[in-house]
């Protein structure tokens, strides 16, 4: 094992020993709208920011404001613009309608890279310009070790990449990646909490440790990548065991139509998962206005919930049975009339529940296409752990 180029910066990840981080959060207001930088990590791959924008609503408070897309970029002291990269990154809501006047949109992006060693430079969103201060992301960093331990099973191969020691905790980088370019990790079931960890990491004195958190690093060059964090270890252990449980894959499918009221076997992917189809009663619309009223009570008045829709088509999923190592959980999509526009989910005693919008309720039948598959495992690593000193 051999020590990484990169580092492991609190928070944020592993990255590479040149990164810089911005001094947030930065907050400026200029023509009715307010910008906060939250977070801005310079690296050679480009710069990732994470902004929240306050500004007035689209008229039709349906759809995003235009500040929710509008370009986001970065100047450097000698004048080059740095852009924003497309497919990086998304957005939303955060606040609105209908208590604030205003709208709260949370955005995650990331611009190309700024020059080597860049100290300072200035940031355009929304019309509103701030300043940007770096400072090496070195000084809280600690050592990243390289990793080299692998398992493929089931057609999908688990890695741990890195490792590092905080002084409170455990960071390993986990990379996942299924053989079929056509399917897509959706997530990792990794055994988070201390009352939830069957195994999750388990040392060579027989003890488990639950995972704390994770940072999610979504996907680079193609392959899903996770950082689990774990509790401090002994420094006596040389060797643990990190369990992965369930991955979940998107597999796309063909279209499947089904009819408003109907309760029927669906097959997606070759597997198969009741689905039940209905308009949302009185009863259940009554009660999903009242968590809404109750999250508008208890929220900070800047980030109000969205407003949801009036009418809803819900589609209840119950998880399918296993048919060897694969299950069907859901559709992934599901539309009435407008594919462009995403269903809602949710979780409850039912199952999954997706919310499809029906502002004219008179959809006599939705879609549904691509299909969200569970995998078990177990996937198994075992990682051999170097001597480790004080940070």
């Amino acid at each position: 094992m051999a020590v990484d180029e990169q580092i492991f910066v609190p928070d944020v990840g592993f990255r590479s020993a040149d990164t810089m981080l911005a001094r947030v959060p930065v907050t400026r207001a200029e023509g009715g709208r307010t910008v906060t930088v939250e977070r801005a990590v310079a690296a050679p791959h480009g710069v990732d920011l994470v902004l929240t924008i306050t500004g007035e609503p689209d008229a039709d408070r349906r759809r995003m404001p235009s500040f929710a897309t509008d370009p986001v970029t970065i100047v450097e002291p000698d004048g080059r613009t740095v852009a924003q990269l497309p497919g990086r990154g998304g957005f939303g809501r955060m606040g609105g309608p209908p208590a604030s006047a205003l709208e709260t949109i949370r955005r995650s992006l990331t611009t190309g890279p700024v020059g080597p060693g860049t100290r300072s430079a200035t940031l355009s969103a929304g019309g509103v310009t701030l300043p940007l201060e770096f400072e090496p992301a070195a000084v809280a960093a600690v050592p990243a070790q390289t990793l080299d331990a692998s398992v493929e099973r089931h057609g999908i191969s688990f890695m741990a990449r890195r490792i590092a020691f905080p002084p409170d905790s455990t960071a390993i980088e986990l990379a996942v990646m299924p053989a079929d370019e056509r399917q897509r990790i959706d997530m990792i079931g990794l055994s988070l909490g201390p009352a939830e960890c069957s195994v999750g990491l388990r040392d060579d004195a027989g003890r488990t440790y639950g995972g704390q958190r994770t940072l999610g690093d979504g996907y680079r060059g193609g392959i899903f990548n996770e950082i689990a964090l774990f509790p401090a270890l002994p420094a006596d252990v040389r060797t643990v065991w990190l369990e992965m449980e369930h991955v979940s894959v998107i597999v796309e499918t063909e279209e499947l139509t089904l009819p408003v009221g109907s309760d029927q076997e669906i097959t997606l992917a070759g597997l198969t998962a009741q689905a039940r189809v209905l308009r949302e009663s009185d009863e259940a619309r009554a009660q999903r206005h009242e968590r809404h009223a109750v999250r508008v009570s208890v929220n900070d008045p800047r980030f109000l919930p969205p407003e949801p829709p009036e009418h809803v088509i819900e589609i209840e999923c119950g998880h399918g049975p296993w048919s060897g190592h694969r299950r069907l959980i859901r559709p992934d999509s599901a539309w009435a009339s407008d594919r462009g526009k995403r269903c809602s989910m949710s979780f409850s005693d039912r199952g999954w529940v997706l919310h499809i919008s029906d502002p004219s309720r008179d959809a006599t039948e939705v879609r549904v296409s691509s299909a969200l598959v569970q995998y078990r495992g177990p996937w198994t690593l075992e990682i051999a752990l170097p001597e480790r000193k004080e940070v």
